[in-house]
């Protein structure tokens, strides 16, 4: 498949650092910011179903690398969740070993924000200018 429709293309993001035009964003309708942060979801390897009755529709690949069935490659915030969650175990995890308490969710936020970097735009179109500490 060409990756249109698969996070690629005029309608997506072409690279990990871009924002998929089909993605939130801010402001908000009272000027917040939003979102507080962003994780890749495009072109995204992930595992698939293990079903017999998989089909794989609405996925780039059906199986991708070629030659095994555990793999798919595909896009979308369901890939991105995945990245942030397993941010947060990692760091929550880390904070427990060193202070012997399981952080807060806002100090959790708080950590992942604040190390992250911004990625502006000017138009929606347009490739991103990036702003890194």
């Amino acid at each position: 498949m060409n990756g249109y429709g698969c996070g690629t293309g005029p309608t997506g993001a072409d690279n990990a650092e871009s924002i998929r035009m089909g993605s939130s964003r801010g402001p908000t309708t009272d000027g917040r910011m939003k979102p507080d942060l962003m994780a890749p979801g495009s072109h995204i390897v992930s595992t698939v179903s293990q079903a017999e009755s998989y089909q794989g529709f609405g996925l780039c690949n059906v199986f991708f690398p070629p030659g095994q069935h555990l793999y798919t490659w595909t896009s979308g915030t369901s890939q991105s969740a995945a990245h942030v969650s397993g941010a947060s175990v990692l760091f929550m995890e880390d904070y427990r070993q060193q202070f012997g308490v399981i952080p807060s969710p806002a100090m959790v936020k708080a950590a992942l924000v604040s190390t992250a970097f911004d990625i502006v735009t000017d138009d929606f179109f347009e490739e991103p200018i990036f702003s890194r500490p």
